[in-house]
């Protein structure tokens, strides 16, 4: 470690990126991307993140990112995040949790086609630096919002784990996930009322796809079913579809039956070839609906 720090410091001094420190704002992600990002420094109010780049041998891609965070008064901390490519990610700033404190937030893409952004985050008013693993995201970059609009931002994805169990990919259709900072841990909120426009919205979107068109497609329909279980209308919702997807027989879906792993390594399997049952049994294991 006092190595890594020694090295950063030097390549931070040393001037191997020429420009000005760049100065973060509160509530926003620079995006930073390619060699020219190597040394370069963010700052925000105190603290200063300087980047670096640890290539592969023979420096064909980006391997992994190292982020050195120096702070007023506190000891340097550094850690990395694997990456890829050329190197791509972002850093930013936002007011998370229920204190809204400032939290810095920094990620790295692997590279891929949907995989994936990395990303962490730290509480810069904590004296005690600790990064938070903020998880790994489908796409690029991951930025905060502030999804119910009291102030303080929480990271909302599409909620990965449909993503490829009812349909494709491109045909899925994920509610939200809502990830907030909770007591110094990322934590799933999902079912705060709070979010409720959320999945109102991703009902209204999933509506099209499954029941209020000609066509139906499993990934809407498992998405619509998802919303309207944190809605709170599961059970009206469904019985409205029931009809339509007895025995799959409107549905359009690339899987002929639908699989869940028991274990943690995959071995033991449950399978459905009904798309009702199948979404049961998801949105209870996944906390959508109480377990039976």
């Amino acid at each position: 470690m006092r190595l890594i720090i020694a090295g950063i410091l030097a390549l931070a001094a040393g001037g191997a990126f020429a420009e000005e420190p760049t100065a973060l704002k509160l509530n926003s992600t620079l995006n930073w991307s390619g060699p020219e990002s190597d040394g370069r420094v963010f700052t925000y109010q105190g603290t200063s993140a300087t980047l670096v780049l640890n290539w592969s041998e023979g420096a064909e891609w980006v391997d992994s990112v190292t982020f050195m965070i120096e702070r007023p008064g506190q000891a340097p901390l550094a850690f990395d995040i694997a990456a890829g490519l050329q190197g791509y990610g972002q850093i930013g700033v936002y007011a998370m949790g229920e204190a809204r404190k400032p939290v810095l937030v920094v990620g790295a893409f692997s590279g891929g086609a949907h995989c994936c952004e990395q990303i962490y985050l730290l509480d810069l008013s904590d004296p005690v630096a600790v990064q938070v693993d903020g998880g790994a995201y489908d796409g690029g970059t991951v930025s905060p919002v502030d999804a119910d609009g009291d102030g303080s931002f929480e990271i909302v994805v599409p909620d990965p784990r449909f993503h490829y169990t009812f349909d494709c990919y491109a045909c899925g259709g994920p509610p939200s996930a809502v990830f907030a900072l909770i007591d110094g841990a990322l934590a799933d909120a999902s079912a705060n009322p709070t979010y409720r426009q959320l999945f109102v919205e991703d009902f209204n979107r999933y509506s099209e796809g499954c029941g209020a068109s000609a066509e139906w497609n499993a990934g809407p329909c498992a998405g619509l079913l998802g919303a309207a279980a944190r809605l709170g209308i599961y059970e009206g919702v469904r019985a409205m579809l029931d009809e339509g997807m007895a025995n799959n027989k409107n549905i359009v879906s690339g899987w002929e039956e639908f699989r869940f792993c028991i274990d943690e390594d995959c071995a033991t399997l449950q399978s459905f070839t009904d798309l009702g049952e199948a979404i049961d049994y998801a949105l209870r294991q996944w906390g959508y609906l109480p377990a039976k």
